[in-house]
């Protein structure tokens, strides 16, 4: 009797209020009614307000205590079934005034946007690779990961379309349970999305960088990749025992907890954003290439760094992940992050081949001009060397019989023309015959430096600097015969 009694007291001081509110607002009034308020959500409020600051008579108290909220949603959704939550949900939002707020709109051009962008990078990095006759074992990968992320990308519009962005008590009846599990099968597939992405720019790495140091750390980061991936899917879709209690919340199941995983997934991704950052910005310090062609390739590699910061911000929002009372509101803005993290993949993976494509649709002149531009900047640095120590020495003026012949040990680098002799003509000088043995190259690794192995790349191979021919020639010079590689221009 004592415990009916309650209830109506509860029951009229609910009605009282809403109904004053209602009358002195424009807000859309709903006859609110005893049958508006399901029995399992009275014995929630009851139970949790008896043991807070407030008292039953104080709303005021009641709506603005949020711990007194946070325990009234955690009893509903432990005990209550789904449309008993969302009635509740709507008779609170009346009683309370609670904001009708919404995310859909930026949500839906949000992942617009991200579709918009992974499909013109994918699209540009296909045909630079096809035009340029270079594809590869990573672009494969990379069609493959897209068509793959189609399923968290329609997902996610779908979700938008039924509500997923608004708060729960605006929801239409019967459209959290399809939100959820859309949320649960984009979450999954997300992981794999992501794994597979990191691992085809490390087998675009290997296809730059051949030196051995380097491929060994390419591929120990490659299995530690695909273990944490394979891990964090089978956590993803194993979170809840049933499987389906994770979407259908009438079913009482054990769930791990979804922020844990999340943490872990986090922190596993930014260990591995920082190595595909450091592992290409470390060899590409001693490169022997222009400084500008250094920046263009390290900005292109360090676009990835955007989603490291979206995953450090996805991880603050992590806070809000568990199994909420209110999620379409409370995961908005980890949808948000985890696609800006999805478009930071797609761009990084994409630009160096995408750099291939505009090569070829640049007009010949405009090419001519970055040449020039390029060959000014590397003549500009030169002669502000100051260095007595790395300055080249005068040039010799000895007759070719006082001077002493080597044939040279390798290939050295050098510049045609840095020192001008006038009063000595090539032309007039004999040179001595020396033989020259062809060597084979492999036109899919190009060197790129003065021949040492922790210099070997294959950058122009992939577009991150200018396809340039070469051809040797050895020529004379005061310590003996050097090879000599002269460049043809731009192809």
């Amino acid at each position: 009797m004592h415990f009916r009694l309650i209830i109506l007291v509860v029951v009229c001081a609910l009605l009282n209020i809403g109904h004053a509110r209602a009358a002195g607002s424009d807000l859309d009034s709903r006859k609110l009614g005893i049958d508006d308020i399901p029995e399992c959500g009275l014995i929630c409020m009851i139970s949790t307000i008896s043991t807070s600051p407030c008292t039953l008579g104080d709303i005021n108290c009641i709506c603005g205590d949020k711990d007194v909220t946070t325990r009234v949603g955690s009893c509903m959704v432990a005990n209550c079934t789904m449309q008993d939550s969302l009635n509740t949900a709507r008779v609170q939002a009346d009683v309370c005034n609670l904001p009708n707020d919404s995310k859909r709109q930026r949500l839906l051009n949000l992942t617009i946007v991200v579709y918009v962008v992974c499909f013109t990078c994918v699209v540009g990095r296909t045909a630079g690779k096809i035009v340029s006759k270079r594809v590869a074992l990573d672009d494969y990968i990379v069609v493959g990961t897209w068509l793959l992320g189609q399923v968290p990308i329609a997902c996610a519009l779908s979700m938008v379309v039924r509500g997923f962005g608004d708060h729960l008590w605006n929801l239409e009846d019967g459209a959290l349970m399809p939100i959820l599990k859309l949320f649960y099968i984009a979450a999954a597939v997300y992981g794999v999305v992501l794994g597979l992405i990191k691992i085809a720019l490390l087998l675009s790495y290997l296809n730059i960088f051949i030196e051995p140091r380097f491929r060994l750390l390419a591929y120990m980061t490659m299995v530690f990749i695909s273990i944490s991936t394979i891990v964090i899917f089978f956590l993803s879709v194993f979170l809840c025992s049933p499987i389906e209690s994770f979407w259908n919340r009438d079913i009482k199941g054990k769930c791990i907890s979804p922020r844990n995983v999340s943490y872990a997934n986090s922190a596993s991704a930014i260990v591995q954003d920082l190595i595909l950052l450091a592992l290409p910005l470390i060899y590409i310090r001693n490169l022997r290439v222009n400084r500008w062609r250094k920046y263009a390739v390290g900005f292109m590699f360090a676009t990835g760094t955007f989603g490291c910061i979206a995953t450090m911000i996805r991880m603050h929002t992590l806070t809000r992940y568990n199994i909420s009372f209110d999620p379409t509101w409370d995961y908005a803005s980890l949808v948000a992050w985890t696609e800006l993290e999805l478009a930071a993949g797609c761009i990084c993976v994409s630009l160096p081949s995408i750099r291939l494509l505009v090569t070829r649709l640049l007009p010949d002149c405009f090419k001519g001009f970055l040449s020039r531009v390029a060959n000014s900047t590397d003549k500009s640095g030169k002669s502000t060397n100051t260095d007595p120590h790395l300055q080249a020495p005068p040039p010799s003026r000895q007759t070719p019989s006082q001077q002493e012949w080597y044939r040279p040990l390798g290939r050295s680098w050098v510049s045609i023309g840095d020192h001008k002799d006038d009063n000595i003509e090539l032309s007039t000088v004999d040179l001595l015959p020396v033989h020259k043995t062809e060597t084979k190259r492999d036109n899919n690794f190009p060197q790129s430096g003065n021949g040492d192995k922790s210099d070997l790349t294959a950058i122009a191979s992939i577009g991150c600097i200018s396809d340039r021919s070469y051809s040797e020639e050895f020529i004379r010079t005061e310590n003996g015969i050097e090879g000599v590689s002269t460049r043809r221009g731009p192809s």
